[in-house]
């Protein structure tokens, strides 16, 4: 009877933290504890899993398909004017001096509105982030530590897993 209850937790609430367990290599360690009407998993020391859902590990993302794709997309959002002005131009069709007089113009991160303009009034802005992340993966986006991104399966469920720290 515990033994399916802790499955069904596993592939449920707590999946997320399992799936970081197995990619650790903690899955041998696995502690789980009720306090009352809270109820936590312990993989090692590196992993606690409250059952939250929203993939935050501290160091770690564990996200579905679509929360990668998003958060990759924000990032890029948000970073527009550090690409590169050879990659920017060969996306959008336009000149590259344009985007070399932007980024010498020394506004840094104040350009991101103008190459966001730029963006979405030639390719758009959709298909440029999927160029991009087509290029360099989500994980460069997403992953600060060292640009990886990891596919991990728990029962039905498959989530990414990012070092983010």
């Amino acid at each position: 009877m515990i033994w399916q209850e802790i499955q069904i937790e596993l592939e449920g609430s707590y999946a997320r933290g399992y799936a970081l367990a197995k990619h650790l290599g903690y899955t041998d360690r696995m502690e789980r504890h009720e306090y009352g009407s809270t109820l936590t998993y312990e993989w090692g020391t590196e992993v606690d899993d409250y059952g939250y859902d929203d993939g935050d590990f501290s160091e770690y993302r564990v996200l579905t398909d679509e929360e990668a794709d998003e958060l990759a997309y924000d990032y890029i959002m948000e970073t527009l004017w550090a690409f590169s002005t050879s990659f920017l131009a060969g996306e959008t069709g336009i000149d590259e001096e344009v985007f070399i007089a932007l980024a010498n113009n020394g506004k840094c991160e104040s350009n991101n509105d103008a190459v966001a303009s730029l963006i979405k009034s030639s390719c758009g802005l959709q298909e440029f982030v999927d160029s991009a992340v087509s290029a360099d993966g989500r994980g460069h986006f997403i992953n600060s530590y060292d640009g990886n991104e990891h596919e991990v399966k728990v029962g039905r469920k498959t989530f990414y897993i990012l070092k983010v720290d």
